[in-house]
């Protein structure tokens, strides 16, 4: 079992099994927030850190940071391009922060609709969740941000949400090059669009509760 935390575009992956050719700790005897400050300052791009039981291991983790849970949506067109937004000079994905009382479907559902006007969108299933490293006014934060599959009819005519700070929404194909060149999209979503690989743009099934595991 392998869990990934990317830290901008360098990631930080809490592993059950030995690696070679990158720099491997083991979490019984790391500092993680020493760790975590090599890791930037060296510039390391894959960190791996080994614990028998990473599920277990994630708890723990937590300690260190204020958690945030976020929700998002990876919305399909009928013709399988995706829903992205544009802002401050990078390709993202709608997402944002939970509300008390929502469920992630709910703030996924409610951040399409505020970030790019769109509505009407069928929920198709839960898909997986992204963790993201990052400090604000001094603290260490860890974004928990679930993901959900979701199909556009075919009109959809998604608007930028200038209060957003959104640039533009545009349909984009997976393999769109500007998607990949450096510094154009956040690591996490990089990792999406490699899981997306054997997705289809529509099907069937129907969402449901994320599961608890990383």
């Amino acid at each position: 079992m392998e869990i990934t935390f990317f830290l901008e575009d360098r990631k930080l992956i809490l592993t059950d099994r030995l690696r070679e050719g990158f720099p491997l700790y083991v979490y019984a005897h790391t500092v993680i927030p020493l760790l975590l400050t090599k890791i930037r300052k060296e510039d390391l791009s894959t960190v791996y850190l080994y614990h028998p039981d990473p599920a277990r291991a994630l708890e723990d983790f937590k300690k260190y940071f204020d958690v945030i849970e976020a929700a998002g949506g990876i919305v399909f067109h009928p013709d399988g391009r995706i829903l992205f937004i544009y802002r401050r000079g990078i390709w993202d994905l709608p997402k944002g922060k939970m509300e008390p009382g929502e469920t992630p479907e709910e703030t996924a559902l409610r951040e399409i609709k505020e970030e790019c006007g769109l509505e009407n969108l069928r929920p198709r299933r839960y898909f997986t969740r992204t963790y993201h490293l990052f400090k604000e006014q001094g603290r260490r934060k860890m974004k928990i941000t679930h993901w959900y599959l979701m199909d556009a009819p075919p009109d959809a005519a998604p608007a930028p949400q200038g209060r957003e700070g959104i640039e533009k929404t545009e349909w984009l194909p997976p393999h769109y090059p500007e998607l990949y060149e450096p510094g154009k999209v956040y690591g996490s979503v990089k990792s999406l669009l490699e899981k997306l690989e054997f997705i289809r743009p529509s099907g069937g099934g129907a969402s449901h509760t994320p599961p608890t595991g990383g």
